[in-house]
C-alpha cells in the first residue's frame, strides 16, 4: 500500500486554489493546515483564506481517531459555529485519501477527495451540500511545508 504523508504524519500543509460559491462564483484562497499527532486523537487545525476586497478568513478543527493496525478507515468530528458538529470518516484507497461527512444538528453533507501526487503535494477537491443544495466547493493543491 501507499504511503500516505498527509493525515498520517505531523505536519504544517499550505493550499491554493479556488473555491466556488453557490453561485459558482470562483474565488481564489490560500490556507494553511497543521496536523498534530497526539496519543488518543490526531488534531487538524485549517485555516483559509477566501481572496475576496473584504478578505474572509475560513476556520476548522477537527479531531480524528488515529488509523490503527493497519485499518484504512478512521473517524472524524468537528465543530463548526454555524452548523453544529460535524461527523465523517476518512478512507485510504490506494494513492487516495476518501472523506464523507455529515451534521449531527443541520441538513449538511459533503465530500472530499484528496489524491496523492508526491509524498508532499496532494490535490483535494470537495463539496459542501446544505439543505439539498449545494453550498460550496473547492478545488486546491497542498504542498507540505514542514513537519512537526
Amino acid at each position: 500500500m501507499l504511503k500516505h504523508t498527509y493525515l498520517l504524519e505531523s505536519g504544517i500543509w499550505v493550499s491554493e486554489g479556488n473555491y466556488y460559491d453557490q453561485k459558482e462564483q470562483k474565488i481564489p484562497i490560500t490556507g494553511k493546515t497543521e496536523i498534530i499527532h497526539q496519543s488518543e486523537f490526531w488534531m487538524i487545525q485549517s485555516s483559509m483564506a477566501l481572496n475576496l476586497p473584504d478578505q474572509v478568513i475560513l476556520t476548522s478543527r477537527f479531531e480524528l481517531k488515529p488509523f490503527k493496525n493497519g485499518d484504512t478507515v478512521a473517524d472524524w468530528v468537528s465543530f463548526h459555529e454555524n452548523l453544529g458538529e460535524i461527523q465523517g470518516e476518512f478512507a485510504l484507497v490506494e494513492d487516495t485519501i476518501l472523506s464523507e461527512f455529515s451534521g449531527v444538528e443541520q441538513s449538511v453533507k459533503g465530500s472530499e477527495v484528496l489524491t496523492q501526487i508526491d509524498k508532499n503535494t496532494y490535490s483535494s477537491r470537495g463539496v459542501f451540500i446544505l439543505r439539498g443544495k449545494k453550498f460550496s466547493s473547492w478545488a486546491v493543491t497542498l504542498k507540505r511545508e514542514s513537519m512537526v
